[in-house]
């Protein structure tokens, strides 16, 4: 279970339910990765694929076993509407209530990869295939308080720019968010599912 450096603190405790009692908890920011919501430095894409992969603690970055292709992680977002209240969308968002989203799938408004430059065919393809990467299931079945939800990859989810808005007006996403899409990719290059929770106010 992976934690970004958003959450540490106050959602760790989830994070440690979600792992379960033989899951590892990963923060982040001790690997040196303060933010996702930038272009990382190679150091920073070697250190989140070791967190990916299980290898946070050393040895060399590879495939989990095939039986092990399920990668959990925490981060922090900003609500943008209630998924079960059944209101409609008026371009409003949500006041300053906490909710667990779930993520079903995400869209990428801030069109950055952490796949820049060289690529490494044995880590991943060049163009990882994203479709069915979520798995909001494992996060539903550990954390009933959950609601699963539709996400959007913004630059910043406190101020959205105009035509982030209209994209979260018009379209059904639960959250805005600028720390899920980068581990995404890199979840999928690797091979992987994610089952992602993101923390929203």
């Amino acid at each position: 279970m992976l934690v970004n450096a958003s959450v540490e603190g106050d959602a760790e405790t989830l994070a440690k339910s979600l792992a379960g009692p033989d899951g590892d908890v990963v923060l982040l920011s001790r690997m040196g990765v303060g933010s996702l919501n930038r272009r990382l430095s190679p150091a920073e894409l070697d250190a989140v694929r070791r967190a990916l992969t299980g290898r946070h603690r050393g040895g060399l970055v590879g495939p989990r076993p095939w039986f092990d292709k399920v990668v959990g992680y925490v981060c922090r977002g900003r609500l943008l509407f209630t998924p079960n209240s059944g209101a409609t969308r008026t371009g409003a968002l949500a006041g300053s209530e906490r909710r667990l989203i779930a993520v079903t799938d995400h869209a990428d408004l801030t069109f950055r990869s952490p796949l820049r430059g060289p690529n490494d065919e044995v880590l991943g393809p060049r163009f990882p295939v994203m479709a069915g990467l979520h798995e909001p299931s494992w996060v539903l079945a550990a954390c009933p308080a959950a609601e699963a939800g539709e996400v959007l990859e913004v630059q910043r989810p406190e101020w959205l720019t105009a035509f982030e808005t209209r994209v979260a007006c018009e379209l059904p996403f639960a959250a805005a968010t600028n720390q899920l899409a980068s581990l995404a990719i890199l979840a999928a290059h690797l091979g992987y599912k994610l089952a992602a929770l993101v923390v929203c106010e």
